[in-house]
């Protein structure tokens, strides 16, 4: 069978369909609305893929952090960087425990690809900044 890292390396050149482009504009727009959403500081989107999310966090943080495992996919987002001249984001496969504080730290679509999820949040939330919000947007967790 095709593994999860095999999968998305394949996929990544086409990832992003009219779908999940939607999901992530509504994801991201419902976060903007929110009354603790705090722009400023420093971000990280966990699972970042292609990012689709990373590239609507841009505009409210002062540095994004966007961490996947899949080269390939973040091989994506680097080329739509480059595309658009951003320097203030930091592309890595990780390891997460490699990286800082985060004054925000969002995942969307990752978890439910975690056997395991309580053991990654405890990590990410050592990573939060005091003060610091944990978003999780997915479809279901393991």
């Amino acid at each position: 069978t095709e593994s999860q890292s095999e999968w998305f390396a394949k996929m990544a050149s086409t990832y992003e369909k009219p779908e999940t482009v939607v999901l992530s504009e509504k994801a991201a727009a419902f976060l903007l609305q929110q009354p603790w959403f705090k722009p400023g500081g420093s971000a990280m989107d966990f699972g970042a893929g292609t990012g689709l999310l990373t590239m609507h966090l841009l505009p409210h943080f002062e540095a994004v952090t966007a961490l996947d495992p899949s080269g390939p996919m973040l091989g994506v987002l680097k080329a739509k960087l480059d595309r658009d001249g951003v320097s203030k984001v930091m592309v890595t496969e990780g390891p997460l425990n490699t990286l800082g504080k985060f004054d925000f730290i969002c995942t969307m679509l990752a978890f439910h690809h975690i056997p395991d999820v309580n053991p990654v949040v405890a990590e990410l939330r050592e990573h939060l900044s005091p003060g610091g919000r944990l978003v999780v947007i997915d479809l279901e967790a393991g």
